[in-house]
């Protein structure tokens, strides 16, 4: 991108919050606006949009259950969401009249993931969930094209899908 200047500004709020003994609830949203002020000369992008991949808005949280069990023995639940706003694709917004690339809009994203967790010391035995609604979200687009100003190739990258596993682990 050759920007001769630009401009980011915007603000995150963070916080938690313990209900009960042992629930943990905690969020996140942020807000970016970063844009170009102004372009090189013969440059097709246009100004006064947002920069490539970098949403203007996200917001996200998590819930934590701890408890104890039997012995030495704990168990944790967590769940997770985050939703990212729409982002434009990896080139700038152009303009088209001035032989700029088209553009390509990465649509806004909601995902879920979920774990539970046994442990003794530095023994856990873990299984999760990622993705829980099999969401079908794009992370990134690229395009390339053979011919000016005509994408040939979309190539999407996408969110995992739905994903279960295991694990065991041990800390030294």
């Amino acid at each position: 991108m050759n920007g001769a200047h630009a401009t980011s500004r915007g603000f995150e709020l963070t916080g938690s919050y313990a209900p009960i003994g042992n629930l943990q609830l905690t969020y996140y949203a942020d807000y970016t606006k970063c844009e170009f002020d102004s372009m090189i000369p013969d440059n097709p992008t246009l100004t006064g949009y947002q920069f490539p991949n970098v949403p203007k808005w996200s917001v996200g949280g998590t819930a934590t259950y701890a408890w104890p069990l039997a012995g030495l023995w704990h168990a944790q639940l967590l769940g997770a969401f985050r939703w990212i706003g729409l982002q434009y694709d990896s080139s700038e917004v152009q303009s088209r009249s001035l032989a700029g690339y088209p553009t390509m809009v990465i649509p806004s994203y909601a995902v879920i993931n979920a774990n539970a967790q046994v442990s003794n010391g530095p023994v856990a035995f873990r299984i999760f969930v990622r993705n829980l609604t099999d969401k079908r979200a794009y992370l990134s687009r690229l395009f390339f094209s053979d011919v000016p100003n005509a994408p040939t190739q979309v190539v999407d990258k996408l969110l995992q899908p739905r994903t279960l596993g295991v694990g065991v682990s041990y800390a030294f």
